[in-house]
């Protein structure tokens, strides 16, 4: 059975403030290897997040994300171009526009810019 988020967090918790493997076992109701193990994943996880450079486009749904890196439009910065430019707005079979990004898309990156500190364009 998959663990929730809260749960492992929970797990983990417990297991700091000294509680034992068999003691979170039987609250939960799996073995004391299972619980070890999900400790130990979530110590993998934890330590991968945080040598991972924070990049803003994770951000973006995989369809926005992929659709601008194709354009090359890899940063924020890039990407407000691009829609000052007017690339964002040109229609369905010109050259230069953003291939596979819809209304949806452009609404969410226009969201997203705005969360990065970047302001968009309004259309009209």
């Amino acid at each position: 059975m998959k663990r929730t988020e809260q749960e492992i967090s929970e797990i983990r918790r417990l297991r700091t403030e000294g509680a034992t493997f068999v003691s979170i076992g039987k609250q939960y109701g799996i073995s004391t290897e299972r619980i070890r193990q999900i400790i130990a994943k979530a110590e993998r996880v934890e330590l991968a997040r945080a040598n991972t450079p924070y990049n803003p486009m994770q951000d973006l749904s995989v369809m926005a994300r992929n659709s601008l890196a194709h354009c090359g439009l890899t940063t924020p910065a890039l990407v407000r171009e691009a829609i000052l430019e007017g690339r964002f707005d040109l229609p369905t079979h010109a050259k230069g526009r953003i291939p596979q990004l819809g209304a949806k898309g452009k609404a969410e990156v226009r969201k997203w810019l705005e969360t990065q500190m970047v302001t968009s364009p309004t259309t009209d």
